[in-house]
């Protein structure tokens, strides 16, 4: 009979997801085989684990509603082997969270060279919150590339490595998001205006939902600091 180390769960990252995506998070623990075929379990969701190391995996998460949860612990087990357990940790959970409607970036444009403080503003009567299910929730922009004006295809990943840029999101008292925008290149074509759809996202998260506005990118204006 083959000896497995045993397997423990110490921390994952991040620790909450959007609701509606679920999203990948980074598990470590001890025991993990890179030659054996490992999983998570999430709710009542089994899926497929990357292992990394004997120490670190990648696991997709499920959204909410396929996990059937609003916050669960994180399991890691072997697949297809019943008779190793998982195992998980009470301490160690996934918190699912929505965020609210968004209805307007104020400043909706800045300078290539970023920096500006972008105000982002919820619906009426919705506000970003700081907390989902007893847990602290930290927020994030994603500044999602368009691609590059007058280009007939899409400009390929590698000509762009920053096609998606997320930065930290300071929570307002009023349940708002400021986030600084980031600084990008013009591109091979030298454009002077380059649009970003903007996306928020639990902070570390994979995945952002749509906010459904755009920043613009634009030669010839100053940073607003707020």
């Amino acid at each position: 009979m083959e000896y497995l180390p045993a397997l423990t769960v110490q921390s994952v990252m991040p620790t909450a997801v959007l609701s509606s995506d679920g999203g990948t998070v980074r598990v470590s623990g001890t025991g993990f085989r890179t030659d054996r075929e490992m999983a998570c379990r999430v709710g009542r969701v089994q899926v497929l684990a990357s292992v990394l190391n004997s120490t670190q995996l990648l696991c997709q998460v499920p959204s909410s509603a396929a996990a059937g949860v609003q916050r669960a612990a994180i399991g890691v087990g072997f697949n297809a082997m019943d008779s190793v357990p998982f195992v998980q940790s009470e301490t160690v959970s996934i918190t699912y969270v929505s965020g609210p409607s968004v209805v307007q970036l104020r400043p909706s444009a800045g300078p290539f060279e970023g920096g500006s403080r972008v105000a982002v503003l919820p619906g009426t009567g919705q506000r970003f919150e700081e907390s989902a299910n007893g847990v602290s929730v930290d927020w994030q922009c994603i500044f999602r590339l368009d691609p590059f004006p007058g280009a007939a295809v899409n400009i390929p990943v590698e000509q762009n490595p920053a096609r998606s840029i997320a930065v930290p999101a300071a929570l307002q008292a009023d349940g708002s998001l400021v986030c600084v925008s980031p600084p990008t290149s013009r591109g091979p074509r030298i454009v002077s205006r380059l649009p970003a759809s903007v996306h928020i996202s639990p902070l570390g998260s994979s995945t952002g939902y749509s906010t459904g506005l755009t920043f613009t990118y634009s030669v010839g204006i100053v940073a607003t600091r707020m």
